[in-house]
């Protein structure tokens, strides 16, 4: 008989208080809070990288799910259930996260306006559809795709942040590898979240 713990669908449609929502929450909360000192300019941007690869490492809690089901009485102890209402709100958490810390790198000059607007777009196109499908009755899912650009643009915010507190003078090797990587991550960024934006479309709309 196996000892994983089962749930039903009421379950994973009522459970609210996990560890997995709060570590949703705090991505969100924590985005918004970060960008607002990224734009009061009280933060530098080596601070502001590392808030933000914590921040991103949250988005892992349903590997953090799937993991825990080998262990029910982990699982049991800190609440690492899976929930209806997690699974709605984490893409909002996403946004959540980058999009005030792209404004507020911005408007603090620690992230490209190019870049940080690109990426924007990109998150604002996704969102979108996300939008419409649920209006529609729809559910769209993350898929791996989304989850990758997520994780992209993340480490694409990273690199710029990186890349303003190392001057070409004196590091002029480390500041053209930080800037490749962050173009390179940008590109990836873009195509993820197109792809991702056209396949929500096609899921929910086309059919």
């Amino acid at each position: 008989m196996s000892l994983l713990r089962k749930f039903n669908e009421s379950e994973k449609k009522d459970r609210l208080a996990t560890l997995p929502n709060l570590l949703t929450l705090s991505r969100a909360v924590g985005g918004v809070a970060l960008g607002t000192l990224m734009a009061a300019k009280m933060v530098g941007p080596m601070e502001a990288f590392s808030f933000a690869a914590i921040l991103g490492a949250t988005d892992a809690e349903g590997n953090i799910i799937k993991f825990s089901e080998k262990y029910p009485r982990l699982q049991k102890a800190l609440r690492i259930y899976p929930s209806k209402i997690g699974s709605d709100i984490d893409p909002i958490a996403d946004k959540a996260l980058t999009i005030p810390v792209l404004i507020g790198g911005i408007l603090s000059g620690e992230i490209s306006s190019v870049i940080a607007t690109g990426l924007i777009a990109s998150e604002t196109i996704t969102s979108g559809v996300t939008i419409a499908a649920k209006l529609k009755d729809k559910d769209p899912e993350v898929s791996n795709i989304g989850k990758l650009g997520m994780i992209s643009r993340v480490g694409t915010i990273g690199s710029n942040l990186l890349l303003s507190s190392v001057p070409y003078e004196g590091h002029p090797v480390l500041h053209n590898a930080l800037e490749t990587t962050t173009n390179v991550g940008f590109a990836a960024s873009m195509g993820l979240g197109l792809y991702s934006a056209y396949t929500l479309y096609k899921e929910n709309f086309s059919k």
